[in-house]
């Protein structure tokens, strides 16, 4: 169920993602690459993961089922492929607009 309503009850995790998925056409992928040593979130060329930093990709990949959770995305296609609902395209333009301001 959506129980957000301010964009700003997002953590700092949650709004990189939603941003990240918008400037990828509303995708984001989870998956595993030899250079990412790991799971880690995709948005195109965007990455979240640090070799230098072993805590910072897994702490991108959970937040991902809490978007699920809030319907902010949903899975899409294949498993681990996620998309944005009508509800994260809201959120992702509000927070663009929160950064022009």
């Amino acid at each position: 169920m959506h129980v957000i309503q301010d964009v700003c009850e997002l953590s700092l995790v949650e709004q990189e993602l939603l941003q990240a998925a918008a400037a990828n056409g509303g995708m984001l992928f989870v998956e595993t690459r030899c250079e990412t040593h790991g799971w880690a979130v995709r948005a195109g060329r965007k990455r979240f993961f640090d070799p230098a930093d072993q805590e910072l990709a897994p702490r991108y990949v959970a937040e991902v089922p809490r978007l699920v959770e809030l319907q902010l995305v949903r899975e899409f296609g294949t498993k681990n492929c996620y998309e944005l609902t009508n509800f994260g395209w809201q959120f992702a333009r509000k927070l663009e607009q929160r950064a022009r301001n």
